[in-house]
C-alpha cells in the first residue's frame, strides 16, 4: 500500500475510530471474565439514585457550574474557574485548557441540551490533594432527539486553601488561614467541614450511561484530535455567538 493511499484513508480511519469510541461510550463493553463488576454496579447505582450525597450542600457553587454547562449556558462561572491545565473528556473528545473547554461547550449548546432533571451530586471523595465530585445527569438533546443518562466526575481544589484532613472539633477557632477539610463518606463517621469557596476545576470526565472510556493510546489520540478540531470549528464558525 502506497503512502498516498494511507494518507487518503486517514480521515475514514479517524471517523471509524471515533464512531467506535462513541458507540462504546453509549453502549459499553461486556467486562472480561476475570474482572469484577463492582465499578459497573456502582456506576449504575449512582445513575439511578435520586438522593444527593449528604455533603452535597458544600458544593452548591460547583453544582451551579455543572447545571449551566449541561443546560447549554456555557462554562463561565464567577466562583468556579478552570485551571490552566484543566481537561475535559468524554467518549468523543479530549479538551485541554480552559479555552478548548469553553469552545466545546459552545458547540454543546448547538445540540439543544435540556436537563430532564437537575444534576444531582451523588458522591464526594478525596483524591490526593483534590476532591472528586460526581454528578448524575439525565439529559435530552433536541437536535439529536436523544435522551442520555451520564455521570460527570469533576476534580476540584478550593482556591487559595490548604487541604488538611482534620476533624472539625480539632480545628482552632482563631485559625489565620482557612483549611479545606474533606467530608467523610458516610453520615455515621466524624463530621468534617468543607467551607464555601471558589473552586478550581482540574478535570471533568463525562461517562455516558456510566460506561468507562476507551483508554488505549490509539483512541486517546483520536479523541484528542477531535478536541482540537472542536475548538477550531467553534472558535471560527460560531465566532460571533
Amino acid at each position: 500500500m502506497s503512502l498516498k493511499t494511507i494518507v487518503a484513508n486517514l480521515p475514514f480511519a479517524h471517523l471509524s475510530l471515533t464512531t467506535i469510541s462513541i458507540g462504546v461510550g453509549i453502549y459499553g463493553l461486556p467486562p472480561p471474565p476475570w474482572s469484577s463488576d463492582n465499578d459497573n454496579n456502582r456506576h449504575e447505582s449512582l445513575l439511578s439514585t435520586k438522593q444527593e450525597s449528604f455533603d452535597a450542600k458544600h458544593y452548591d457553587l460547583l453544582t451551579e457550574l455543572v447545571t449551566q454547562m449541561y443546560a447549554g449556558r456555557g462554562s463561565h462561572h464567577p466562583h468556579c474557574h478552570f485551571a490552566d491545565t484543566a481537561k475535559f473528556q468524554d467518549a468523543a473528545v479530549i479538551c485541554k485548557s480552559p479555552k478548548e473547554i469553553h469552545e466545546a461547550f459552545r458547540l454543546h449548546e448547538k445540540l439543544q441540551p435540556k436537563c430532564l432533571r437537575p444534576p444531582i451530586c451523588v458522591d464526594v471523595e478525596p483524591k490526593g490533594s483534590s476532591i472528586l465530585v460526581t454528578y448524575a445527569l439525565n439529559q435530552h438533546y433536541g437536535s439529536l432527539n436523544l435522551d442520555m443518562r451520564s455521570l460527570v466526575q469533576v476534580e476540584v481544589q478550593l482556591r487559595s486553601l490548604v487541604r488538611a484532613e482534620v476533624p472539625l472539633e480539632e480545628q482552632e477557632e482563631e485559625e489565620k488561614e482557612p483549611q479545606l477539610v474533606v467530608a467523610t463518606s458516610t453520615p455515621s463517621n466524624i463530621s468534617y467541614l468543607v467551607p464555601e469557596s471558589d473552586f478550581l476545576v482540574l478535570d471533568v470526565q463525562e461517562l455516558w450511561n456510566g460506561n468507562a472510556l476507551l483508554g488505549t493510546p490509539l483512541f486517546w489520540i483520536v479523541r484528542r484530535i477531535n478536541g482540537i478540531l472542536s475548538w477550531h470549528v467553534s472558535s471560527r464558525v460560531f465566532k460571533d455567538d
